[in-house]
């Protein structure tokens, strides 16, 4: 059967809802780290979730080391190129929080439930609009900026950091980006 052949046969399976029970014949292209962050994603079992610090520890672990960045395996993940087949989707953030995933947040959340995942244990992101992370603050801002915004409407992170004046420059700016 040839890899194509493989991989319609297992995705046939997976949209009727049923664990395929093989991988399709395939070859992760990537760093030594980023191969292994993506043979762990393949063990993830269908209808599991795990997170980016559990495969963290993992390969600490096995490597021998004290502790992982989460981060590192979050960027790792990013890079998946067979989305769906290797599970990225079936990792999530600390807390259940559900996030990052190339093909978008709802997406996601329906291969989520396609595998029978209960949704309420997980955090489903904030409303659209441009967010932005100021001292460990996430601040939703308008859709529609205005650059004459109020002293009394800038969020509360934002004018304390106005004693690091690049800082809030840098925040502001990209606040206003479409």
């Amino acid at each position: 059967m040839s890899c194509f052949d493989q991989v319609k046969e297992w995705l046939d399976i997976y949209f009727t809802g049923r664990d395929p029970g093989f991988f399709p014949k395939m070859h992760l292209a990537g760093s030594d780290f980023r191969n292994r962050v993506g043979e762990i994603m393949l063990e993830i079992p269908f209808g599991k979730i795990v997170t980016y610090g559990w495969i963290a520890n993992r390969i600490a672990k096995e490597r021998g080391l004290e502790k992982m960045s989460a981060q590192a395996v979050g960027g790792a993940v990013s890079h998946n190129p067979i989305s769906i087949i290797v599970p990225c989707h079936r990792v999530v953030g600390a807390n259940g929080n559900l996030t990052g995933y190339g093909g978008g947040i709802d997406r996601k959340i329906a291969l989520l439930e396609l595998e029978g995942n209960d949704m309420s244990q997980f955090k489903s992101p904030p409303p659209p609009g441009r967010y932005r992370t100021l001292n460990n603050t996430t601040h939703h801002l308008p859709t529609e900026w205005d650059d004459r915004m109020p002293a009394s409407e800038i969020p509360p992170g934002a004018a304390a950091c106005a004693r690091h004046g690049r800082l809030r420059q840098w925040f502001w700016q990209r606040a206003r980006a479409p």
